[in-house]
């Protein structure tokens, strides 16, 4: 069976747009290391959404920081482990690469 949609797709609401935008980012931000996150989500703020990526270790936090010329903080995390992150923007959209460091900082 085979459907044909004949109606004008609708258009795009504002949080759909925003939501694209900051999924593109995210993406783009991915495609910079070869390790794949554990989790790629974005997030709404407020009118806008911002992109988040957890990695499975801290090395690919560092390449990103590295290739956006972000520095990496660390902030204490659950028992001694460190959360290892990195915020950056692309076209205006924001992006946090981040990874926990298992027994203190990395």
């Amino acid at each position: 069976m085979t459907t044909e949609i004949t109606a004008p797709a609708p258009a795009p609401t504002p949080w759909r747009s925003a939501q694209q935008e900051a999924t593109n980012a995210t993406w783009h931000v991915s495609s910079l290391t070869s390790v794949a996150p554990y989790c790629i989500s974005q997030r709404e703020r407020g009118d806008t959404y911002a992109g988040d990526l957890h990695y499975p270790d801290p090395a690919p936090v560092h390449a990103i920081a590295a290739e956006y010329g972000v520095t990496v903080t660390e902030t204490p995390a659950t028992g001694t482990d460190t959360r290892i992150c990195a915020l950056v923007t692309v076209d205006g959209i924001e992006v946090r690469a981040w990874a926990t460091q298992t027994g203190g900082a990395a």
